[in-house]
């Protein structure tokens, strides 16, 4: 596997340490969708925001399709400060929300649950808001991708036969642990003395090889919007 990940266009930079700028996102979209496919208008509003969101603002501003399919990162006049922390991601289901301190180039991220009383919580392994960015983006790919595959209950060695043509990625874990190959991606969690994991490939053949491993299914990601496609 060559040294930069970037040399091959199909696979995908790692979330390896903190980045202050633009870099691994625009990497990272332009590995898996391809080049923006309109011009990039960063929200003035963003200014007034640490670097690694505004950088998130400028770069997927170029992208017309959906890049996230569950979270949501607040547009960037939408960002709002709610004891000392700038609210800036909620998920789908309005269970939990993300926050991260104001005046510092690149906080730590805190989660607070919506409805309930315990208030901002600092993540546990002290990720960082640039790490979060990518973690969520490749998080977000996996589960709405189109061409994907699916197991639970799986044994270590049927998940090692998954987990076999990708490399996991360092640093701090959002939900899950994260994988990437070439042209593949992967999250996997222990579930009940076993193992669950999802795919996501860019091309539907890079899939082939987990038919031989039993318990797999395949079809789009969780989350793909129905006639929404992806990787084309």
């Amino acid at each position: 596997m060559p040294d930069d990940p970037c040399t091959v266009r199909a696979e995908v930079p790692s979330v390896e340490k903190v980045f202050d700028d633009d870099a691994v996102i625009s990497r990272f979209l332009s590995a898996w969708y391809g080049p923006p496919d309109r011009p990039a208008a960063p929200p003035p509003e963003a200014e007034r925001l640490p670097p690694p969101l505004r950088a998130w603002y400028g770069v997927t501003s170029g992208y017309a399709r959906p890049l996230l399919f569950n979270h949501k990162i607040n547009p960037a006049a939408s960002v709002y400060e709610d004891d000392g922390m700038l609210g800036f991601c909620v998920d789908d289901f309005e269970w939990q929300e993300f926050g991260v301190p104001s005046g510092d180039e690149d906080p730590v991220v805190h989660r607070q649950l919506i409805d309930g009383d315990t208030g901002w919580e600092p993540h546990e392994e002290g990720m960082r808001l640039s790490q979060f960015l990518v973690a969520v983006l490749l998080h977000e790919t996996v589960q709405g991708a189109r061409y994907g595959a699916a197991a639970d209950g799986l044994p270590r060695d049927r998940l090692g036969r998954l987990l076999e043509p990708l490399r996991p990625l360092p640093g701090p874990e959002l939900f899950t642990a994260q994988y990437a190959g070439e042209g593949l991606l992967a999250i996997a969690w222990p579930a009940s003395g076993a193992w669950s994991v999802r795919l996501a490939a860019r091309e539907p053949q890079l899939l082939a090889y987990a038919a031989a491993v039993p318990g797999v299914g395949f079809g789009p990601g969780e989350w793909c919007p129905p006639g929404s496609g992806d990787g084309s």
